[in-house]
């Protein structure tokens, strides 16, 4: 397993690990911040479907697989309103930030691949998802 594969991971296990700790006791609130990270609950629900297209994002497959394409037709079920969408976003760029060979790219290209009217702009981690 390479390295970003393993940040990945580690990001999605620490992500578990929070909302299991959150469920059992009282988690202090962070500060408010000017833009607000997802709900890691949220986040997990929205990244995990789309697990399947990283190896499409990094060049590792030429086409979006099946089960990418299943995960993408479940987030454009979820993602109707602006606000869903924005959210969507910043999981989205969120979970993408610490990959370093995502080519950015490709992410529009997951829903035309699937048949699915959703757009989806080049999410990097400077983009700007409050547009």
């Amino acid at each position: 397993m390479d390295r970003q594969t393993l940040a990945v991971l580690l990001f999605f296990s620490t992500s578990a690990m929070i909302i299991l700790l959150s469920s059992s006791e009282v988690v202090a609130a962070p500060a408010p911040s000017p833009a607000p990270a997802p709900e890691v609950d949220a986040c997990a629900s929205i990244i995990g479907p789309l697990t399947p297209c990283l190896d499409y994002l990094r060049k590792k497959q030429n086409k979006a697989s099946k089960s990418c394409c299943d995960g993408a037709k479940e987030l454009s079920k979820q993602a109707t309103s602006k606000e869903a969408r924005q959210a969507t976003c910043r999981c989205i760029k969120q979970a993408l930030t610490p990959i370093s060979d995502v080519d950015p790219s490709r992410i529009p290209q997951i829903p035309k691949e699937c048949g699915i009217s959703i757009t989806l702009p080049p999410i990097d981690r400077n983009f700007d998802c409050s547009t």
